[in-house]
């Protein structure tokens, strides 16, 4: 199937992904010294490298709505369409775990980091916590996407629904 091709399928995948990241983000975890995480970039991860950068895009996008939403922050919602986007062009080349930890620190982390400082001037203090929890989410949320795409074969799986599929749009 070439990469280009939008198919049924793909659409599907993409809006599945899509639903199941704007459900994870109500989800919160708690974690240590009372913050508490969100794990929604786990559909993220999964949309991208599973669909390709656009289904990322489109899953981080929909992801980041309700946490734009309760913040105020549209920038929420375009870092984590760079992050699926990232995150789907380096999954081409890259192990799941690899390519979504480096989507967030070579782009995503920067990106926030920027528009914190820099736009929002937001204390240093501030976004350094921050991204300290932005950091434990991404990396946990890039081995759980390893561990499900390459360890329990979902990649194997979506790649080869997606790929049997003969309609196109």
């Amino acid at each position: 199937m070439s990469r280009n091709v939008f198919t049924l399928k793909k659409l599907a995948f993409t809006a599945l992904m899509s639903s199941l990241a704007i459900a994870m983000s109500f989800l919160t975890i708690p974690f240590l010294l009372g913050v508490n995480i969100h794990l929604f970039q786990v559909a993220v991860f999964i949309a991208a490298v599973g669909g390709g950068p656009f289904s990322g895009i489109v899953a981080g996008v929909f992801g980041g709505v309700y946490m734009a939403s309760v913040r105020g922050d549209i920038a929420i919602v375009a870092g984590n369409m760079l992050l699926g986007l990232t995150a789907g062009i380096l999954s081409r080349k890259l192990r799941p775990a690899i390519a979504c930890s480096l989507a967030w620190f070579l782009f995503q982390m920067p990106w926030l980091f920027i528009v914190d400082i820099y736009l929002y001037k937001i204390p240093l203090a501030v976004v350094e916590t921050i991204l300290i929890t932005l950091t434990i989410e991404d990396v946990i949320s890039a081995v759980i996407t390893d561990l499900l795409m390459t360890r329990f074969g979902l990649k194997r799986w979506v790649l080869h629904r997606l790929d049997s599929s003969k309609e196109d749009i």
